[in-house]
């Protein structure tokens, strides 16, 4: 209005604290939990809140070998270098293919995104009766083994944050206890890799083996099979497969 100066903008606290955050990291690079407490001056408890919300976010990330808070993915995919998700997809294209290939089965490629994954790239088998879960489908984590090969990779702080306060059955075969789901990752921790039993989709029983390295976001390969072509020795025949496929992935992103 004529005649009433303009006063700045008030900053949300909220908003804010997360801006600074992000400033403070981008700057002094990664930093333990505590580090960035004492930088922002925050209790506590807020900044665990704040750093939580932005984990599952994929703003801010933990670096598996030293416990280190980075910036997330999703600052990486802003432009601030690293490979985004389209670029990785390219790079896993005929990986999956190969997988797909070697079992006629269905192969995917999903990413952790709060609590949902979300599917990027899915090569599909020829047979009449297959699995068609396109890209762009969100599932929620615990529901699915692409979700639960990458929920078994966190710590306990970081699955908190990529977990719903209530697991919603899905299917009559959904785990909804979180007794059973800790038990269910206690087993693809042990084992290298994650099951679901028709736990998202009736008829469908699927492997999975999670994908982890600095240059991407936390992701997941999977091969999905009907119920009816399962057979005892499945796991047997998939999983290496499965592990061949993250340890090219993983050898690509090195070179």
């Amino acid at each position: 209005m004529a005649g009433v100066e303009a006063s700045a903008p008030q900053p949300v606290k909220s908003a804010d604290r997360a801006l600074r955050v992000l400033e403070v990291i981008g700057q002094r690079g990664p930093m333990s939990f505590t580090a960035l407490q004492h930088a922002m001056e925050l209790p506590k408890s807020s900044a665990h809140s704040l750093v939580s919300t932005m984990t599952a976010r994929g703003w801010l990330a933990v670096d598996r070998s030293t416990g280190n808070l980075k910036l997330g993915y999703r600052v990486r995919m802003l432009g601030v270098g690293g490979l985004d998700e389209t670029e990785f997809t390219e790079l896993a294209d005929d990986v999956l293919a190969s997988v797909r290939d070697a079992l006629n089965e269905t192969t995917h490629l999903a990413v952790l995104d709060g609590t949902e994954l979300l599917y990027l790239s899915s090569k599909y088998s020829d047979h009449a009766l297959g699995v068609r879960f396109h890209p762009g489908r969100r599932l929620p984590a615990y529901a699915s083994s692409l979700g639960k090969a990458m929920l078994a990779t966190l710590d306990q702080t970081q699955l908190d944050a990529h977990l719903p306060a209530r697991l919603e059955p899905l299917t009559s075969h959904t785990i909804t206890s979180r007794a059973s789901l800790d038990r269910d990752l206690h087993l693809a921790r042990d084992r290298g890799y994650a099951e679901d039993d028709e736990e998202n989709t009736i008829g469908v029983h699927c492997f999975s083996v999670a994908l982890s390295h600095t240059a991407i976001p936390l992701m997941a390969v999977s091969v999905a099979i009907p119920v009816p072509r399962l057979r005892d020795d499945s796991a047997q025949l998939v999983v290496p497969l499965l592990q061949d496929a993250r340890d090219e992935l993983l050898r690509r992103l090195d070179t």
